[in-house]
């Protein structure tokens, strides 16, 4: 008797992630109202030295922190139980990393990745967002949007949902760093990003 039936009601019944589109619906809107409109606009006061234990000449702009913003507050009213760790927060509140001990659901935000290329006009530079659950990774987004790239991967959809751009993969694990910690990324989703990687090593992002 074929077991695929019992294993999808069983992936099912362990899924936790909010539904991706409406995540990715949201980014998009992030990106369309917060981000391009201010990409290469920049005033000399949007621009704020942030010294960081991984850059001590890093810069902050009032994007990072109104995309951190906006994020926080709509995926708050999306799942009210999960906490969030932004990079900006981070930076404001060391003791915020003290969540990722949780057994709990929590948002990862790096608002915009490569501040310093943005701040610069630079189009290398993306919006970054993952949803993990005790330790464990279950999806990751990213948008590019100076690029108009954008890719989302979720734990438990098929391989086939998963194709994208691979150099969008190599980007996974700075989202971790630049909050100031180690990788969560969850076995499947580590397996999947080194496929990737590997398909996309001679490409630069």
């Amino acid at each position: 008797m074929s077991t695929a039936g019992p294993l999808k009601k069983l992936r099912e019944m362990q899924r936790t992630t909010p539904d991706v589109d409406t995540v990715t619906a949201l980014i998009d809107d992030v990106v369309q109202t917060l981000v391009l409109p201010k990409f290469s606009r920049l005033l000399l006061g949007d621009i704020e030295s942030k010294s960081t234990p991984l850059d001590p000449d890093d810069v902050v702009t009032i994007v990072d922190r109104q995309v951190e913003e906006r994020l926080s507050s709509a995926l708050t009213a999306l799942a009210p139980s999960a906490a969030i760790i932004g990079e900006e927060a981070v930076h404001s509140r060391p003791e915020l990393l003290r969540l990722l001990a949780s057994n709990g659901p929590l948002w990862i935000i790096d608002p915009i990745d490569g501040t310093k290329n943005f701040a610069a006009g630079d189009d290398g530079f993306g919006v970054m967002l993952a949803w993990v659950v005790g330790g464990r990774t279950e999806a990751a987004w990213i948008a590019l949007p100076a690029r108009v790239e954008a890719e989302a991967a979720e734990e438990f959809l098929s391989a086939e949902r998963h194709q994208s751009d691979p150099t969008l993969w190599r980007l996974l694990p700075r989202l971790a760093r630049s909050v100031g910690f180690g990788p969560v990324w969850s076995p499947p989703c580590t397996a999947r990003m080194e496929q990737l990687s590997t398909a996309a090593r001679d490409q630069s992002i």
